[in-house]
């Protein structure tokens, strides 16, 4: 404990934390990293040394010595590694004191922190919890708050053990052979600098990196710790290419053949487009496309080209409502214009309790209640929206028999449209050719097409070779007039064998709730009972070649939307495909 304690002394202003065992074996390379969050090794390389007997003590020297303050950014949750190759060698994660929000300094930020830990607003942890402890006795209390109130009011001032790094000397990395200015260049009485290491060597005002290694060089005014590198050979970025939308950004990687920090210049061929800074961030300006270079200091260079797409004119998704139950999902599709934009889309919810929302615009029901979905675009913040109503959702498949039929079955198709419903057609083969329009639209606007026979005979008077011949002519007209084919089939009439349910290599389905639209030809007895059959799962039965089938679905289609009843109307292998099933060919179905 007296060792810990005297050695966090000499850390200045570091507690040190998260040790790794360290291992005593010698190296071609060894290399000091200061490891930030999120940030890759390559890029907060502070150096490299030459091999040591035990490496470990390299680290120790610079925490006695203090000069872990020497890497730039130093903050609280900062990690300092030595490795070799991949293979850490030893780790520690600093500690700026007073640092609770771990930005590298000390503000009234960390003091309202520590008031609203005492307050039970919030907690700290880790390396946060230990720079809030600036009395040190293991525990954040009021008088932690109060000295750092102190501090703020300027009633008193950071001990030396409190410093921030920025108050320390800097930190500057050479290549073999580099210079840079230090101290005097021989004024009178001026007393030359004191260079620990042989790393530099110093005369008349420069520092020029002789060997690679470390050198401490400093006066009684400034002092500075040199890291001596060999210069990369050469150098190139991560990816060839980036694309964007104007207002984003992003920090380009580079490569180096000897992966050490070398200074690196970046410049862009057009402003105008894309802007890069010092530290490597591209931000695209305009639409358009401009070169991004990086440049060593030995001439090294490397180019990407990088792309700024236009910014989201328009959202549009696939449905303006929905309705689920709680703990079943649904997915939205939103479609962006212009279509040759890349711009991301973000989802949101206006009540996570009642629907929630992912990245993919899968809507997921939690209670009931209503919400709005909302797909809006990162950076031209256009969006479109989706009402979700989260309830006992009842869904039921209307099937429609003997068609197409005609204007009969295209006033049908409006009235889906207009009221967003699917259904399932069971076509006649022979009606096909003189219909093709009205498939294909069937098709193209997401309804289910079903095998009902070529001509309306029934399978109970075929053989298997006949039904077969049946069926592939169906299949053959039906992929010809809409490129699709059935996915399931209904015998005419209801009347099906062994010998039809083996052939047909399609699930079979009837029905649960019979209209009998084709006997009464009366559009009020369509329509209640289409009503009467709204139970979840039921499959109803009808025929588009009726006119009063047509007005009495439209009827209940307008009673059902105005009073908003929590019903939807899906294709028939939707309704048998719900909780993971899967409908199988052979089989029979009466109801989902």
């Amino acid at each position: 404990m007296k060792k810990i304690k005297i050695w966090i002394a000499l850390c200045l202003s570091l507690l040190l934390f998260v040790k790794i065992a360290p291992t005593a074996e010698a190296a071609s390379e060894i290399q000091l990293h200061t490891a930030y969050y999120g940030v890759n090794r390559e890029d907060a390389l502070v150096g490299k040394v030459m091999p040591q007997t035990k490496p470990e003590e390299l680290l120790r020297q610079f925490v006695a010595n203090g000069q872990l303050h020497l890497t730039n950014g130093v903050k609280t949750g900062s990690r300092l590694e030595l490795l070799q190759g991949d293979k850490v060698l030893d780790s520690l994660t600093l500690v700026v004191q007073g640092d609770c929000n771990g930005d590298g300094g000390f503000s009234v930020t960390d003091m309202l922190m520590v008031k609203s830990v005492l307050l039970e607003q919030q907690s700290l942890s880790g390396a946060k919890a230990q720079a809030a402890d600036l009395s040190g006795d293991g525990k954040v209390t009021i008088t932690d708050f109060l000295q750092m109130k102190s501090i703020v009011l300027k009633q008193k001032k950071l001990s030396t053990q409190q410093l921030s790094g920025t108050a320390l000397p800097s930190c500057r990395v050479l290549q073999l052979g580099g210079t840079m200015p230090f101290g005097s260049a021989g004024a009178t009485g001026a007393a030359a600098p004191v260079v620990e290491g042989n790393a530099v060597t110093w005369e008349k005002g420069i520092l020029r990196a002789a060997n690679l290694g470390t050198s401490r060089v400093y006066t009684g005014e400034e002092s500075v710790l040199v890291v001596v590198t060999e210069l990369p050979q050469s150098v190139s970025f991560t990816q060839k290419s980036l694309v964007l939308n104007p207002g984003a950004s992003q920090k380009l990687g580079l490569e180096y053949r000897y992966p050490v920090y070398t200074a690196a210049k970046f410049g862009s061929s057009n402003p105008k487009v894309v802007t890069v800074d010092a530290a490597g961030t591209v931000k695209a300006v305009g639409v358009g496309t401009a070169a991004v270079t990086v440049t060593l200091d030995n001439g090294a260079s490397a180019s990407m080209t990088v792309q700024v797409m236009p910014l989201l004119e328009k959202i549009t998704l696939n449905t303006s409502s929905m309705k689920l139950k709680p703990g079943t999902t649904k997915t939205l599709t939103a479609k962006g214009y212009p279509e040759n934009t890349r711009e991301p889309l973000e989802w949101t919810s206006s009540d996570p309790a009642i629907a929630t929302v992912d990245g993919n615009g899968v809507v997921r029901g939690v209670s009931y209640g209503t919400v709005t979905i909302t797909c809006t675009g990162k950076y031209s913040r256009v969006s479109a929206s989706c009402k979700i109503k989260v309830c006992n959702l009842v869904q039921v498949a209307l099937t429609f028999d003997d068609g197409p039929g005609g204007s009969k079955t295209t006033e049908l198709l409006d009235a889906l449209q207009k009221y967003n419903v699917k259904a399932t057609f069971f076509l006649v083969g022979n009606r096909i050719g003189y219909s093709e329009s009205i498939v294909k639209r069937i098709a193209a606007e997401g309804h289910e097409l079903g095998y009902h026979s070529w001509a309306h005979g029934y399978f109970t008077d075929m053989s298997a070779a006949e039904i077969k011949q049946d069926y592939e002519t169906f299949q053959k007209a039906l992929y010809e007039a809409c490129n699709a084919q059935a996915t399931v089939y209904r015998s005419p009439g209801g009347a099906y064998n062994k010998t039809s349910l083996k052939t047909i290599p399609l699930p079979h389905v009837l029905w649960s709730v019979d209209t009998l639209d084709w006997q009464h030809r009366d559009p009020a007895k369509v329509k209640q009972n289409i009503l009467d059959g709204l139970k979840d799962g039921r499959i109803i039965l009808m025929h588009d070649i009726h006119q009063t089938t047509i007005e009495g679905t439209i009827a209940a289609l307008e009673y059902i939307y105005e009073h908003d009843l929590d019903v939807e109307f899906v294709t028939v292998t939707q309704l048998l495909s719900r909780n993971g099933k899967t409908p199988v060919a052979g089989e029979t179905y009466y109801s989902g």
